[in-house]
């Protein structure tokens, strides 16, 4: 499949900047080369949320499962619901925990999670939905070498956005004030489109302008309602930001 628009972010060498963090892992091993490529990528995400604010002590507790009924069993004795989801973050207990399958890679699964738990640190207050999934997805839809590490929408990404845009069928005001319940639903009913808008967003939003970005993240964290926090934060307010994000998905190439 091919990309047509490839974000790079090289914040800093994590070689060189390196934040010491303590990885307990609670469930199934993995090998050493996945333990080489979540050292990297739990670095590069400690750098990218620094940029909103500083914090100290880092303790990551990873649960993963291989087999589907444990994990589902799991899944609702530690949050109390069931979903389809192959992974889910609990800041009650402070866990990832993974459902590795052998069909589908299970680290982007972790860095997903793994970004809600540093958000978290970010904002302890109320994370607005599409916020909290929309920097999971960037996180998890990178492409990684020795060299680089590169964050991607993908043809289908790009593709579902452009119809919701032909359809109509994006309302942003209305999208930022949905709850858990209105998301989740919508995302199962509707072939992952709160996960898709929500990534698309972000991604938008960190390719224009990421002081930009940071600014509407902060805003939030006081509390502001997303709507509030773009007409605080954003050139033109929330209305030029919708003008400006369907234009932008509308002339795209996927």
């Amino acid at each position: 499949m091919r990309y047509k628009i490839v974000i790079l972010f090289c914040f800093f060498a994590t070689t060189i900047f390196s934040q010491s963090y303590v990885l307990k892992n609670k469930g199934a091993l993995y090998p050493k080369k996945d333990s080489i490529q979540m050292d990297r990528m739990i670095n590069y995400e400690i750098n990218f949320y620094k940029r909103f604010s500083d914090f100290d002590s880092i303790s990551i507790n990873l649960r993963i499962f291989d087999d589907l009924t444990l994990y589902y069993l799991y899944q609702k004795e530690a949050i109390h619901i069931y979903d389809k989801s192959s992974g889910f973050y609990s800041s009650k207990i402070n866990e990832e925990v993974v459902l590795r399958k052998k069909d589908r890679p299970y680290l982007p699964i972790f860095y997903h999670e793994i970004s809600h738990y540093f958000l978290h640190k970010i904002i302890t207050g109320k994370i607005p939905h599409w916020l909290n999934e929309g920097l999971a997805e960037y996180f998890a839809n990178v492409q990684t070498n020795k060299k680089e590490i590169k964050h991607e929408m993908t043809d289908y990404e790009i593709g579902r956005i452009k119809t919701m845009i032909e359809i109509k069928d994006i309302d942003l005001k209305t999208f930022f004030t949905w709850g858990p319940n209105e998301f989740m639903k919508k995302e199962f009913t509707d072939d992952s489109y709160t996960y898709i808008l929500s990534h698309g967003i972000v991604y938008f939003l960190i390719t224009k302008n990421f002081e930009q970005f940071k600014q509407l993240v902060l805003k939030i964290k006081t509390g502001t309602s997303s709507e509030d926090a773009f007409n605080a934060t954003y050139k033109g307010g929330f209305k030029q930001f919708e003008t400006d994000f369907l234009t932008y998905y509308t002339q795209v190439e996927n």
